[in-house]
């Protein structure tokens, strides 16, 4: 009897959640057509759909098909333009909020092209800018937020406005130039090719079949006489070669000296190379440096010379093999004998020497000892090293023991497994495995302690498939109350969905499913049983027949897939099984223990910016970390509604095992003792119980099950199985009636989520 009371309250929540949703769709397209209506001379509507197969673009509203192309960001007169058309072959209009005709006759696609699936009159406007690209016929034009247009549609292609442009580059009748956001040409339409936007104020251009130098105002800097014309956008120099010379000029387009050249020779004045610049003469295949005034500042004797860069007077150089340093005026600083010179960082030279690594001071001694197997730049006061007979080169392309060490060359961290460690400008040590973290440590001048951090790359370690010889799936008590199938002549329910809730189910997947199944993460082939094609592609799947249950948080009502679910007369209904939260992060140590929502705004909007405004001023600044991992900063942006959001701190995050690069940029969370950071709580629910890190309360509630079940804590979201109504398959709904058993919600809690009764 109880079962029974259960499923009849879960199915009046279905239905009620899924009218709910259809009709948040619904509400706003009578307004729509209502305007539309009567305002536009456009035929009669006799068109349909079916053509746009494998994606449905628009939906019917009245008489009108309204593009699902994302919606346009507001502008300054928080103005939402969409497209529509009366017959899908015809020209589309566009529609502001209140339905009223503000352009029309237009057209993105011309009617004999090879793709037309997306019917679309423009791809919609920029953050920030407010002129988008339209088609018309089959030119280009520009239009404002307000419908009109611009820029009249005479181009041949427009590349569109990104934030900060002045102009965009544009052709016209075969010919390239530049124009503005009112459609005035900035730069003439005389170029042959196009060219790329301007940074810092220039761009290169071709005419004539040869390379000019550009100014934002459409100057010719230079002429178009010259070739392989290179200014990067932070550099002070660039250079170009004219028939056999090679030139060097200044941003203001100031030949500074041009020299008299051999074949396939080039001067090097890019990646902040500054005077004397390197060169390779192509003639002797050496290279050398020449002056700022077009001498030789050093011949070309050398088998390899790098950049003098900003900041040093040093280069490396290679002669047979072997590597030393060389002064500006070509004097030796470090004698030839290395093996290999990284370069001086922090006033240390990291250096091979017959098979050791180890560090030279700026005279050229030795400050640390040749004693490692490899070795990198010191960064913030340390530096990664790995011990000798930790790093078998033939076996592997990267150490398997890694340690840290300071300035003399002690410890600070022992040799661990791992392939690197690099420490911040937060002062964190982050030790990666794989190219992802695995330890964190903050480096004090009392000693290094291990933290917890919750930078996140792989989201599918080993363990992570259902009927692994090593799962670390979540697993029933008892035995499963669910047949593998209950109908033989239907197929197993291919399951997706968003990463966080993946292995929640691929715990149903492992609790009731055969061993022989196919399982694949990350894929998007349609006959693998288990998927996790992320944020947005599950619903185009269920819609498109390749998935028959997704696991997701609800859409938007304004998200284009209800448009897709609407034009093909869809109806999805979602099943509520379980609930997670945001939660904000402290250190165990932090006195504070509950903030309120508007004092989490201001912390995250950068406006309070000490904890003694919380009452802890012993602690001084708040070091509001900030997640960047897309599925936790969608919850958070879902559940908070926090705008505004100030610059997060940064940090180490990964390692690039292509370029052999430590990546910093915004960090998830370090327990600092000034530290503040949110995540979900479904992936760090075990953090509290370690006794290193706390859950704030919001308002005094904490984010406990209870509070979370009931709702009293308020930046939880529910968590759906979605499956489209007129799914028939009998083992559809056999997994969905078990999920919602008490074996699912068993499943759900032991993954972290708390379950909905």
């Amino acid at each position: 009897m109880i079962r029974r009371r259960y499923l009849s309250r879960s199915h009046t929540v279905k239905r009620l959640i899924s009218l709910l949703l259809c009709l948040a769709l619904c509400a706003s397209l009578p307004v729509l057509a209502e305007g539309a209506a009567s305002a536009s001379p456009l035929p009669d509507p006799s068109g349909d759909l079916a053509f746009l197969s494998g994606y449905v673009d628009a939906v019917r509203a009245g008489d009108w098909f309204l593009a699902c192309e994302r919606e346009t960001e507001p502008g300054p007169s928080d103005e939402i333009v969409r497209s529509a058309t009366r017959n899908t072959t015809a020209p589309w209009v566009l529609l502001n909020a209140r339905g009223e005709v503000l352009a029309e006759n237009l057209r993105w696609w011309p009617e004999d092209d090879d793709w037309p699936l997306h019917p679309r009159p423009f791809e919609g406007f920029a953050d920030g800018v407010d002129t988008a690209v339209i088609r018309v016929g089959l030119k280009y034009g520009l239009i404002d937020r307000s419908g009109k247009i611009t820029a009249e549609p005479v181009y041949d292609t427009i590349f569109g406005f990104t934030p900060g442009d002045k102009s965009t580059p544009a052709e016209k009748d075969g010919k390239w130039g530049c124009i503005d956001e009112a459609g005035n040409a900035v730069v003439p339409f005389i170029y042959d090719t196009s060219f790329p936007r301007f940074e810092n104020g220039l761009t290169v251009a071709q005419r004539g079949g040869n390379d000019a130098l550009l100014a934002e105002d459409g100057t010719e800097l230079l002429p178009p006489e010259f070739s392989e014309m290179v200014i990067e956008p932070g550099d002070d120099y660039g250079s170009a070669h004219r028939g056999s010379s090679c030139a060097v000029f200044d941003r203001q387009g100031k030949i500074l000296f041009e020299r008299k050249m051999t074949a396939n020779s080039w001067i090097y004045t890019y990646n902040d190379a500054v005077p004397p610049f390197a060169y390779f003469d192509g003639a002797l295949e050496r290279e050398g440096y020449v002056n700022l005034d077009g001498t030789d500042a050093i011949p070309p004797i050398y088998d390899d010379a790098m950049s003098f860069w900003k900041g040093s007077d040093l280069a490396v150089v290679t002669l047979d093999g072997k590597q030393g340093m060389i002064r500006r005026d070509g004097s030796i600083a470090i004698p030839l004998e290395y093996d290999q010179l990284i370069g001086f960082s922090e006033g240390l030279c990291a250096a091979e020497k017959d098979g050791l690594w180890g560090y030279l001071d700026e005279d050229g001694g030795v400050a640390i000892p040749f004693q490692f197997a490899d070795a990198h730049t010191f960064e913030n006061g340390y530096a990664c090293a790995t011990p000798v007979g930790g790093w078998d080169e033939e076996e592997s392309e990267f150490p398997s023991v890694c340690g840290l060490i300071d300035p003399t060359g002690a410890w600070v961290i022992a040799p661990m497994d791992c392939d690197t460690i690099a420490v911040g400008a937060d002062g964190v040590a982050v030790a990666c495995r794989n190219y992802d973290p695995v330890a964190w440590y903050r480096m004090t001048e009392d000693g290094v302690e291990e933290i917890v951090g919750l930078d996140r790359h792989d989201l599918f370690e080993d363990g992570m498939l259902p009927h692994e010889d090593a799962s670390a799936l979540a697993k029933l008590d008892g035995e499963k109350t669910l047949k593998k199938r209950v109908s033989e002549a239907d197929r197993l329910p291919r399951l997706d969905g968003a990463a966080r809730l993946f292995p929640l189910y691929a715990s149903y997947v492992e609790a009731v499913y055969p061993k022989d199944v196919k399982f694949e993460a990350w894929d998007y082939e349609s006959d693998l049983t288990l998927t996790a094609s992320g944020e947005d592609e599950p619903w185009q799947r269920l819609s498109d027949g390749g998935a028959d249950i997704i696991f997701m948080p609800a859409p938007d009502p304004e998200a284009s897939i209800w448009a897709t679910f609407a034009a093909r007369g869809q109806e999805p209904v979602f099943i509520p099984i379980c609930r997670d939260a945001v939660v904000f992060l402290t250190d165990a140590g932090n006195p504070v223990e509950s903030a309120t929502a508007e004092q989490l705004r201001q912390i995250y909007a950068g406006t309070t910016t000490d904890w003694a405004d919380l009452g802890a001023a012993e602690l001084g600044k708040i070091v509001a970390y900030q997640d960047y991992e897309s599925e936790v900063k969608a919850a958070f942006d879902r559940t908070c509604g926090f705008t505004g959001l100030a610059d997060a701190p940064e940090g180490v995050t990964g390692f690039d095992s292509w370029a052999g690069d430590v990546l910093t940029g915004p960090a998830a969370y370090r327990n600092l003792p000034n530290a503040a950071g949110y995540a979900l709580r479904a992936e760090c629910r075990a953090l509290p119980d370690a006794g290193r890190v706390k859950y704030l309360a919001v308002g005094g509630v904490a984010p406990t099950d209870e509070n979370i079940k009931r709702g009293s804590y308020p930046f939880f979201e529910t968590l759906y199985a979605v499956v489209l109504k007129d799914n028939k398959n009998p083992n559809v709904a056999a997994l969905l009636e078990w999920i919602q058993s008490e074996q699912g919600a068993e499943l759900a809690e032991k993954t972290g989520f708390v379950a909905i009764e």
